[in-house]
């Protein structure tokens, strides 16, 4: 099923537009729809934006839950900034290599507008950072393949949901090559990455917890931090770390270094 890709600056109103395309697609055209979202991953855009390192890493997290959502039967919206053009490319590669449709909606928004915006969120962009993601924003461009078919909305203009759907659904997807066909880990290697990484996951969470340190725990090789209310025993966690390796089995990564935050992520997820 198609791939939309949604980039705008900060505040330019991309979950706004997620949201209709959704509801859109859902009740009018009764597809099954899913929208991986940036919202769910980070929570202070602040602590992510101002590091390289984990702007990447939130970046694979993205990239991995487009492709395990992307079947046959489902529609994936990517809601993000997705203001990096090698990005936006990679995402084609992964629709096209996949043998499905995708688009690019640009939300474009006054920088006054976006700003104000900004400053009313819970947990907003610093003043100096916010100036930073718009000098580093690559404006989407319809000449290249990667960012076509582009449409383009703004706080004044609706944006054409049918045109959107015809982009998508009235031609063909076009047909991957070696360029972008993506070598994936072999299944050995896969599983004794998933294995190995999840197992010193949780000694060292066990470890720490012996410590006295009760709250948020920090991971190697994940700048995402564990977030827990309650001890947890070993076979507590060993038992989440089963159901994780059997979930993520199912629905494989082609990045192995991102299975240390997937599994943070389940664990804050799956604990009460």
């Amino acid at each position: 099923m198609p791939l939309i890709v949604i980039c705008g600056i900060p505040c330019s109103g991309k979950s706004t537009v997620s949201q209709r395309l959704e509801k859109y697609f859902t009740e009018e055209k009764k597809q099954n729809v899913v929208i991986v979202s940036e919202n769910d991953i980070v929570e202070n855009p602040n602590s992510v934006y101002e590091s390289a390192t984990k702007e990447k890493e939130v970046r694979s997290l993205l990239k991995s839950s487009v492709q395990r959502n992307l079947t046959k039967d489902t529609l994936v919206i990517l809601d993000a900034l997705n203001y990096i053009k090698g990005f936006r490319y990679e995402l084609y590669c992964v629709a096209k290599e996949m043998k499905n449709t995708h688009c690019v909606i640009e939300c474009m928004c006054p920088i006054d507008e976006a700003t104000d915006r900004n400053k009313k969120k819970s947990i907003p962009f610093g003043d100096n950072l916010f100036n930073e993601v718009l000098n580093r924003y690559e404006a989407a461009n319809s000449q290249n393949r990667w960012d076509s078919p582009l449409f383009v909305t703004t706080p004044e203009t609706e944006l054409c949901l049918h045109s959107v759907y015809e982009a998508l659904y009235a031609r063909k997807a076009p047909s991957a090559n070696l360029s972008t066909q993506s070598q994936p880990l072999s299944e050995t290697n896969f599983l004794y990455e998933l294995n190995e990484k999840t197992k010193d996951i949780v000694n060292h969470i066990t470890k720490v917890q012996q410590m006295g340190e009760t709250s948020e725990i920090c991971v190697p090789l994940s700048t995402f931090k564990l977030r827990i209310n309650r001890p947890l025993s070993s076979v507590e966690l060993n038992k989440y770390r089963r159901q994780f390796i059997s979930y993520t089995k199912q629905h494989p990564t082609s990045n192995a270094n991102v299975i240390p935050t997937l599994f943070i992520q389940y664990l804050n997820g799956i604990i009460e």
